[in-house]
């Protein structure tokens, strides 16, 4: 039997219940602007930041996040391409939580959707981001370590999607962002946003138990996101 990677919104009932916080969530983050990219550069930080990672992880971080120059249709990596405001962070390993991060008290007053989805679900709830990506950006093939438990799928819960291609891959399939899904984050994915504008959406990692979903399995494969990276049979 094919594992399932990807469940969309028909299948799961938690779909609905995370779609009430949605309009919350864009007013949190877009009060004071009108345009997502002003929002974006003032309220989020770059995800992937030579503050928080070490030399070795920053140049192997090189060449995963690239964006496109309109003008010279090249390709280069560009880290500013990537940006996110955290939540909630929380990572186990064999049981024992080695990673618990929060939003400091002075900054989540700005976002009291977000606490009050991160109240609702307590403990069910691993990773809650405000997650944008630049356009004509690419996030490469990649996987989630800190998920290798399966102790919960990832959800995406679209925010403000631009028009044009725009979408998220998991394993080889598609999926667009125009509606609540979730995925197992364990496989190769990644995020193309080919229009000329910024995507936001939140990422929730919720517990498979929320989601009415069996547990995981451990997962030990991937690590060939740099060799084997999605192409669609023609270049852009």
């Amino acid at each position: 039997m094919t594992e399932q990677l990807v469940w969309h919104r028909h299948e799961l009932p938690i779909f609905e219940e995370l779609l009430k916080y949605r309009d919350g969530l864009v007013a949190d983050y877009m009060k004071g602007f009108s345009i997502l990219e002003d929002a974006v550069l003032a309220r989020s930080e770059n995800t992937v930041d030579p503050r928080h990672y070490n030399d070795t992880a920053m140049s192997q971080a090189e060449g995963m996040l690239v964006t496109r120059d309109p003008k010279t249709l090249t390709w280069s990596t560009n880290f500013e391409a990537w940006k996110s405001v955290g939540i909630r962070n929380i990572v186990k390993q064999q049981g024992n939580v080695v990673v618990d991060e929060q939003i400091p008290a002075d900054e989540s007053v700005k976002y009291p959707t977000a606490m009050q989805l991160l109240n609702d679900y307590k403990d069910e709830l691993f990773g809650l981001v405000y997650s944008a990506i630049g356009p004509y950006s690419i996030l490469q093939r990649h996987v989630g370590p800190e998920n290798i438990e399966g102790e919960y799928i990832r959800i995406h819960l679209p925010l403000v999607i631009p028009k044009g291609d725009i979408f998220l891959e998991v394993q080889g399939q598609e999926v667009e962002w125009t509606d609540i899904f979730g995925f197992n984050n364990q496989y190769l994915h990644s995020a193309h946003n080919y229009s000329s504008e910024w995507r936001l959406i939140m990422i929730i990692d919720l517990s498979r138990k929320a989601c009415g979903l069996p547990p995981g399995r451990y997962f030990s494969e991937g690590g060939q996101e740099r060799e084997k990276p999605f192409v669609r049979g023609w270049v852009f």
